[in-house]
């Protein structure tokens, strides 16, 4: 199957593929770690730091989405931009690290032989050589439990972090992004009742939210390998929640050993209240979420219980 040529001629443009040295050249290993989320619970903030890390090789693309099948038009094309913007560098003599000009290539190769296997999967980590490395991708908290155990078993060195957020603001934080990526679809989602009924009706919006199923699955399965960490950390005390991401992945937690800026978020910006009327809605159909996570995870899912119980 090659998904992107079949019947589709912008693909046939815009997969334009320069040829690298065949798998069997390259030696497959493991990720150190998956991100597996949550969705708006910092992972952009994450990736920056482990991406100016001296220990560490990150790939150029922040979410690989190779675990959940092929890519979405918009996002195929974002990685084409990638690549040219990397080849781009490369001639004018800019290009900082070859292994990310290496490491697009390849994986565009994958997505346009549509070869979505955990042998081709290990073989893009090869390009971090002996650095701890690791995919970034919110869309696999979604993945079911047969897919899950298969990851444990095939990934046999790999560690998975979940980082959680408070049920009510992740669902404000993902419909303000449904706004801003879609203006004229989502116009009236912050304030339009019947339209944030219907998003958060949603399976992709819901499958994202119900976050303790999420660490049912994956911690049942990877056990001691699986870690939550917390949003409400990086927000107030990022230097902590580095060193304690630092030191489960296995590289240097000092704040100095990355070029990220402590307290920085490329994705700031004004806050915007969410309404009285769709955060009683949003606590009707998440109120469960409240207790199951404060029961699972303690932490600041106590806090977040404590606080929707004493509200008005």
């Amino acid at each position: 199957m090659r998904p992107y040529r079949t019947g589709c001629r912008m693909f046939r443009a815009i997969s334009r593929v320069v040829r690298r040295p065949s798998p069997s050249a390259l030696v497959p290993r493991d990720p150190t770690f998956i991100c597996i989320g949550s969705q708006k619970a910092g992972t952009a903030t994450m990736y920056d730091m482990l991406e100016g890390h001296r220990e560490t090789w990150m790939p150029p693309i922040k979410e690989l989405h190779f675990l959940t099948g092929p890519l979405r038009p918009s996002r195929f094309k974002s990685v084409i931009r990638k690549r040219d913007a990397l080849e781009s560098r490369d001639k004018k003599g800019r290009l900082r690290d070859r292994r990310d000009l290496e490491f697009i290539h390849r994986y565009l190769e994958a997505m346009d032989a549509g070869d979505l296997s955990i042998e081709c999967y290990r073989s893009l980590f090869a390009f971090a050589e002996t650095d701890v490395t690791g995919d970034i991708t919110p869309a696999y908290a979604t993945i079911e439990e047969d897919r899950v155990r298969s990851l444990a078993e095939r990934l046999p060195t790999t560690k998975i972090l979940y980082t959680l957020r408070d049920p009510i603001s992740r669902v404000w934080s993902h419909a303000r992004m449904r706004q801003q990526r879609r203006p004229r679809q989502a116009a009236t989602i912050l304030f339009d009742p019947a339209v944030f009924q219907a998003f958060l009706n949603e399976d992709n919006v819901l499958v994202r939210s119900l976050q303790s199923h999420i660490v049912e699955r994956w911690r049942a399965v990877f056990g001691d390998r699986f870690k939550v960490m917390f949003f409400d950390d990086l927000a107030k005390t990022p230097d902590r929640f580095f060193a304690d991401l630092c030191q489960f992945i296995g590289v240097d937690p000092d704040p100095a050993a990355t070029s990220f800026e402590m307290g920085g978020n490329r994705k700031a910006g004004a806050s915007q209240p969410m309404p009285d009327d769709l955060r009683a809605m949003t606590f009707d159909r998440l109120s469960g979420e409240y207790d199951r996570l404060a029961e699972l995870v303690g932490g600041h899912a106590i806090e977040w219980r404590d606080k929707v119980r004493s509200a008005p």
